[in-house]
C-alpha cells in the first residue's frame, strides 16, 4: 500500500471533519466556524452542500448519493438530513 497526499481547495481553519469512501471517491464533511461544508469528493473546488448549522454531523456515502446529516443535541435536538446525488 502507498499513501498520496490529496490537495483540498477547503479555506479556512477546520474544527470538525467527516471522510466517506466508496469505489468511485472519497467525500469529506467540515466544519469551518458556523458553517457545515461538503465536498463530493475530496479534490472539488466547490462544496455541494455550505449551510450555517449548528449541531454535530455525519456524512455517508450511498448508492443514493451522498448524505449529510445534522443535530444541534444542545438546541432544538431536530435531526435534519439532505441527500445529494
Amino acid at each position: 500500500m502507498t499513501w498520496t497526499n490529496a490537495t483540498t481547495s477547503i479555506p479556512g481553519g477546520i474544527t470538525a471533519l467527516d471522510l466517506e469512501a466508496s469505489s468511485t471517491g472519497v467525500s469529506i464533511a467540515v466544519r469551518i466556524g458556523t458553517s457545515v461544508k461538503v465536498y463530493k469528493n475530496v479534490t472539488d473546488a466547490a462544496a455541494t452542500f455550505d449551510e450555517v448549522r449548528p449541531g454535530t454531523f455525519d456524512l455517508a456515502r450511498t448508492a443514493s448519493g451522498i448524505v449529510i446529516s445534522l443535530c444541534d443535541f444542545s438546541g432544538n435536538r431536530t435531526l435534519s438530513t439532505w441527500v445529494s446525488p
